[in-house]
């Protein structure tokens, strides 16, 4: 924004102020309420807005040292917050990519890899597939490969 627009928009508000007015349009728009109770319309603003961007999950100190973990939901998402034993903070979704089953249960602790409950796939703290067991019975292609819960 240039410097004359701000200085426009500043005046147009100090004069609102001096009127006692909140209204910057010379009409009120309105919305039919029943968008505020449509579970549709609830689903879409989640995934156009929460899902779409970045958002805070905790403060760094929430995880103290290297091997601490945080379980939430954050945007009806499970995820799992840690930090590695260089001490970088990682988000990964609380799931095991096999299965689905979730990877912790605890809401806290402290530790360096996740396994998961049912076929013991493992997990580093910064989300990467460390370990499968019996690999050489599972399918190597890049589904099973790839750290895309990451």
């Amino acid at each position: 924004m240039d410097r004359q627009t701000e200085l426009g928009l500043l005046g147009e508000l100090l004069g609102l102020e001096g009127e006692t007015s909140a209204f910057l349009a010379p009409t009120v728009t309105t919305f039919d309420v029943s968008i505020y109770e449509d579970p549709a319309h609830f689903a879409r603003e989640r995934r156009a807005i929460l899902r779409a961007f970045p958002q805070i999950a905790l403060h760094a100190r929430e995880l103290p040292e290297a091997g601490s973990f945080r379980v939430m939901d954050i945007a009806w998402l499970p995820v799992l917050l840690t930090r590695d034993r260089e001490g970088e903070v990682h988000a990964m979704l609380n799931v095991c990519r096999h299965r689905g089953a979730r990877l912790v249960d605890a809401a806290e602790g402290c530790k360096h890899s996740f396994s998961c409950p049912y076929h013991a796939w493992s997990y580093g703290s910064d989300g990467t597939l460390r370990g499968v067991p019996h690999q050489n019975l599972v399918s190597t292609s890049r589904q099973w490969a790839c750290s895309g819960y990451r």
